[in-house]
């Protein structure tokens, strides 16, 4: 099934949201300590210890939170005082035995390999707007260009991806549904989105000026709730035989 143009009209809380094609962290401390003068310090999991190296705290051997800065000068050891540099090296930790949220702050990441964001683990910006992520390099599920993969079980939220060669977003395998939400899938060469072999949630998502689908789907059942589909050359939603699409209020 195909949609060359879309237009949607579903209840969301304060209003109606439209889905045309051509249409148009917050981080609560789990506990307080004090530092040397007194002064109350968040500590988040354990991964602020007042007395780690430099003042930057210890991480844990399997946070729950993970912090990235990629303009941070300090040591890169991952903590919210001492974030890493740079999406990679908070990827390449110890897959998490529950669930791990990397926190990004503003700024242009440009990758020279694909972000590939495992089952447990949720990549989350603090802005559309202020996290741009583009680079990457040739997935395998579609022997094309892309920036970023999600695992079913995954998640992603408030970030933007590009591509300039290929696809943005591809969501592979995996169990469970992939969720993307509050985040834009934009300027691709090829699909804003393409999910393979996984499910996928896209809430209040944004998918725009893709040089072929906004969304391409092979497998797998596609919910989208709220979201923007807008100026991609081909459709908005390309929905093959082996997929399924539902489209919900929120």
């Amino acid at each position: 099934m195909r949609w060359s143009s879309l237009v949607l009209l579903v209840a969301c809380g304060h209003g109606a949201a439209e889905i045309p094609d051509d249409a148009s962290v917050d981080l609560d401390a789990s506990s307080m300590t004090e530092d040397a003068t007194g002064d109350a310090i968040a500590e988040r999991d354990g991964a602020l210890d007042p007395d780690g190296p430099a003042g930057c705290g210890t991480l844990a051997a399997d946070p729950a939170d993970v912090f990235v800065d990629g303009a941070a000068t300090l040591e890169s050891l991952g903590t919210m005082a001492c974030p890493f540099h740079t999406i990679d090296e908070a990827l390449a930790l110890a897959a998490p035995a529950t669930a791990r949220t990397i926190h990004v702050a503003g700024g242009e990441y440009v990758q020279g390999a694909i972000v590939a964001i495992p089952a447990k683990v949720r990549l989350s910006g603090a802005s559309e707007a202020s996290v741009a992520i583009s680079g990457g390099g040739t997935c395998a599920v579609t022997a094309s260009p892309c920036t970023l993969t999600l695992e079913g079980g995954a998640g992603l939220d408030h970030v933007t991806v590009t591509n300039a060669t290929g696809d943005a977003i591809v969501v592979t395998g995996g169990t469970g549904a992939a969720m993307i939400d509050h985040a834009t899938a934009s300027d691709a060469k090829r699909f804003g989105i393409a999910v393979r072999s996984a499910s996928l949630v896209l809430d209040h998502a944004t998918v725009s000026n893709n040089k072929q689908d906004g969304l391409n789907a092979k497998q797998g059942t596609i919910t989208v709730t709220a979201s923007d589909f807008r100026n991609n050359a081909q459709n908005a939603l390309d929905i093959d035989q082996g997929a399924t699409l539902s489209i919900t209020g929120g």
